[in-house]
């Protein structure tokens, strides 16, 4: 009923509407043309004293063009004053850069070079049908092996909460928190739409939701998606197929379905995924992951034993990971089996169009199960279908020492001291990221291992290829300097001498690491500000309102764990004065430019302190903040610094802090 009735009564409605509005709009005209066509008729009768009327009658339909023109003409001159042509033309500009990056008419393939749309389209098409064409070949022993690492973590209430029916209110919360502009699927319905008609198809929509929940398999609209093709965000002019990125578009009906079971999940990941995965859950942040491996890497610029971090980075890792894997994990981890069915039967049978250049090709059927990329799920379905490999890897590694902390108390019946409590860097899982920490030659296979019988049980792949660098090695303590490639007994871990975090670089110099970030952060500023000044011309009320959203929010995630040099931050400001005050005379004053707006400033973001204040806030996260996972290093090094506990071991001060 809801593909029959529902779906095609909405775009008639919306159709009839359209059509309702336009003919109110053009009503007037309308029965001014009728009029014309009565009076010339009656001229061709022979009724010659309708002349007058008739001539009366065109010059009303002459009046009612140009008041339409005038209008045009009016909001045509707003936009000029608004915007003016040199605004028109950089936006021109980048419309017409990004048109060209989203293009793709050249791949650069292991056969050869391809060009024109026929045949990208063709070859890219050829790769989704392999994907989705093909069931993965999984291995029953690998997963066995990975499945004994797991513990049950949901709890009846989980489970209890996950089952009950979906009220009208959450599926109305739902869909009103959503991206409601966000592009549509097959049908052209978005969810926008849903959220204006929501007193007409409201009702509707949750008995959709509630048969859904009760076992009812979905439409074959829902099932079917669009498989959009674009470029990398920082590979746009890229010709390599891998570097391509695939986007499922859904549609707005099926995205409720699914957001309604990401956001119940969302509830439960703070306890049903391991502390190791920092991309979901309410208690810990990436920065967190990121500020532990740099806390790691200072630790080991005083200590002569050799050690390494290491950044593993799987193949298409959405596309490749399959569902049936996530729910033989969520299974373990103690999900209720009919829970695990209504996910099955969402995710059946699902069909996908791929589209390059905005043209679509032929349907799929997505036979293999893959994840899609898009679907508000899909993040809490890949971070569960991982977690075993973090687990697996955490109980294995040696870790790098951060901080050790003496016992108190008598010893022990064999005579020895109580064991120190001690915070090590193991690994970190930043969705499909892996970032291990290895401390012996052999520990580079005990990882080797545990990747391929990861691969061996979801399907995933890694970048096993040395050539394309994906697989890195950063060498720290006696290693630096010393470790040499031929040394890592697998080819594919490539040397390296900064390793990226999501956006961050460590280095194994905290100086080195600093003077990186900094510099990639001021040719960020000095390429947006240099682009801006010679086309953007907002006025001056506006110009800090572009910085703040579109130029100094490059600088605020890394400064969460890399504190700016003064130099930077002078730079920075003098950067974004140029561009504020390009064009006057006298500048304002420093109070007036950090003043917020409703006091009577511009507005204008204080790098210095809004830095600091990122830097402080994280730290205070792991240390002080009972919300959070708690970071032993950096709770010693409040305690002591901050509240004076002089009691406690003198951790030192590090330089970032």
């Amino acid at each position: 009923w809801w593909e029959i009735y529902v779906k095609p009564g909405i775009k008639r409605i919306a159709m009839s509407r359209s059509k309702e509005l336009n003919k109110k709009k053009r009503s007037a005209l309308n029965l001014l043309l009728l009029h014309q066509v009565y009076l010339t008729s009656k001229l061709q009768a022979g009724e010659g004293n309708r002349l007058g009327e008739l001539r009366e009658v065109q010059e009303k339909i002459k009046l009612w063009y140009q008041e339409e023109s005038r209008k045009i003409v009016i909001q045509a001159r707003v936009d000029d004053v608004q915007y003016s042509e040199k605004v028109r033309i950089f936006h021109h500009e980048q419309h017409q850069k990004h048109l060209k990056r989203s293009s793709i008419l050249e791949l650069e393939t292991e056969t050869g070079t391809l060009q024109g749309h026929d045949a990208c389209s063709s070859y890219l098409e050829g790769e989704v049908a392999r994907l989705l064409l093909n069931p993965a070949a999984l291995d029953p022993a690998a997963q066995e092996i990975l499945l004994t690492e797991v513990e049950p973590v949901f709890t009846k209430e989980d489970n209890e909460m996950l089952l009950a029916l979906p009220c009208k209110e959450e599926v109305k919360e739902v869909l009103f928190s959503s991206n409601l502009k966000a592009a549509p699927g097959t049908d052209g319905l978005t969810s926008l739409l849903y959220k204006e008609c929501w007193d007409s198809v409201g009702s509707a929509l949750h008995e959709m939701v509630t048969a859904v929940w009760e076992g009812e398999a979905l439409t074959a609209s829902q099932r079917t998606s669009l498989m959009v093709f674009g470029a990398k965000p920082k590979k746009p002019h890229s010709k390599k197929p891998k570097d391509k990125r695939r986007i499922s578009l859904l549609n707005s009906d099926l995205k409720l379905i699914t957001g309604i079971e990401a956001s119940r999940f969302k509830l439960t990941l703070t306890h049903a995924l391991s502390p190791l995965q920092v991309v979901s859950g309410d208690n810990r942040r990436i920065h967190h992951a990121i500020n532990k491996a740099r806390d790691a890497i200072n630790a080991t610029s005083s200590t002569k034993a050799g050690c390494a971090l290491l950044d593993l980075d799987f193949i298409a890792a959405f596309c490749y990971q399959t569902l049936e894997w996530v729910l033989m994990v969520a299974k373990a981890k103690g999900l209720d089996d009919k829970v695990i069915s209504r996910i099955k039967n969402v995710a059946s049978n699902r069909i996908s169009i791929p589209v390059i250049n905005n043209i679509p090709a032929k349907p799929i059927n997505n036979i293999r199960g893959t994840l899609s990329q898009g679907c508000p799920s899909s993040m809490n379905w890949f971070t569960i279908g991982i977690d075993p490999l973090l687990i697996y890897l955490e109980r294995r590694l040696q870790g790098i020492l951060i901080h050790s902390l003496p016992t108190a108390g008598p010893k022990l019946r064999n005579g020895c001291k109580p064991a120190p409590v001690e915070e090590r860097y193991k690994v970190y899982g930043l969705a499909d990221d892996v970032k291990p920490a290895v401390s012996s030659m052999a520990e580079f296979s005990l990882v080797d291992e545990a990747a391929a019988i990861f691969e061996r049980s979801s399907g995933c792949r890694l970048h096993r290829d040395p050539a394309t660098g994906k697989c890195q090695v950063l060498p720290l303590g006696r290693w630096k300097g010393t470790l040499q490639q031929e040394d890592i007994p697998h080819p594919y871990m490539r040397l390296t001498g900064s390793l990226a975090m999501v956006g961050v670089e460590l280095t194994a110099c905290w100086m080195r690491t600093r003077q990186m970030n900094c510099e990639d952060l001021r040719k960020r500023i000095n390429t947006t500000v240099g682009a801006w000044r010679s086309g953007k011309f907002n006025p001056l009320v506006c110009r800090p309102f572009s910085l703040n959203s579109y130029c100094l929010s490059k600088l605020w995630f890394r400064t969460s764990s890399v504190d700016l040099r003064v130099s930077d931050v002078s730079f920075i400001h003098t950067k974004a004065k140029s561009y504020m005050f390009q064009d006057m005379f006298q500048n304002p004053s420093e109070l007036v430019v950090f003043r917020p707006v409703d006091q009577g400033g511009l507005g204008l973001h204080h790098v210095s302190c809004k830095a600091t204040a990122h830097l402080i806030c994280t730290f205070l996260q792991t240390a002080a903040n009972p919300s959070y996972i708690s970071s032993q290093f950096h709770s010693i090094l409040f305690r002591y610094h901050v509240l004076g506990e002089e009691d406690l071991p003198n951790p030192g001060f590090t330089p970032y802090y």
